[in-house]
């Protein structure tokens, strides 16, 4: 199974592309969650804030990203 270990700003996609020769051409910010039942976002923001860890984090927003490699 694959862990998810980070949650990414824009910026720091940005900063993660360009060090592989990739520019952005378009940056979206989509809401995911919006099918999602209230009684399971509920229960799921629950359980973060049973988390040791506590991060203050919008947690409905996905980062989509169209790049170029180059500056054609």
């Amino acid at each position: 199974m694959t862990e998810h270990v980070r949650e990414y700003t824009v910026d720091l996609l940005n900063e993660l592309c360009a060090g592989h020769g990739l520019s952005p051409i378009q940056i979206e910010l989509k809401n995911s969650w919006d099918a999602v039942p209230l009684n399971l976002l509920i229960e799921f923001e629950r359980l973060v804030a049973s988390f040791p860890t506590k991060r203050d984090i919008n947690r409905c927003e996905n980062i989509f990203g169209l790049y170029r490699r180059g500056s054609d």
